[in-house]
């Protein structure tokens, strides 16, 4: 890999983790109550970087993640 390839994406991931999408699944995520969230139709390498995105979440670090996908 290019070095400057890994910046690129590092870059896009913390951008796209700051967006608007992202902020409302953290929301989510923070209710008082356990809930289910639900992405679909997401395709390609999508949910990786989705999931990368709200890693990097502040407001969510210390907590559990469980993540199923479809295949």
């Amino acid at each position: 890999m290019h070095p400057c390839e890994g910046m690129n994406l590092q870059f896009l991931v913390d951008k796209y983790a700051q967006s608007s999408h992202i902020s409302a699944i953290v929301g989510d995520i923070l209710l008082p109550k356990p809930s289910r969230i639900s992405c679909s139709k997401l395709s390609g390498s999508f949910p990786a970087f989705l999931f990368s995105a709200l890693y990097q979440r502040e407001e969510l670090r210390g907590f559990n993640h469980l993540i199923v996908l479809e295949d």
